[in-house]
């Protein structure tokens, strides 16, 4: 690698930068900025808001026929679960 390295996307570019003998990660201003909707007010540490969200989720799965990310869901769904009731 070089002194750093990126990588686009639609939503912005993150640049992989040499600090030392490690290489970190460093987002671009475009790219935090189409992320503030993670800042919605909603507590995502909250089980009731994973529990809604990942239900969105499995809906979203099912409706595209996407048979592994309805697993997936169930799955996270079940480990929810399993982490409340230990």
């Amino acid at each position: 690698m070089k002194a750093y390295e990126e990588i686009d996307f639609p939503s912005g570019t993150i640049r992989w930068i040499k600090e030392g003998d490690q290489y970190v990660c460093r987002m671009s201003e475009e790219l935090m900025d189409n992320m503030k909707f993670l800042h919605d007010g909603k507590n995502y540490a909250d089980y009731s808001t994973q529990r809604a969200v990942l239900i969105d989720y499995l809906r979203v799965m099912i409706t595209r026929g996407d048979w592994h990310g309805v697993s997936d869901a169930a799955n996270d769904l079940r480990v929810l679960e399993a982490e409340r009731n230990a």
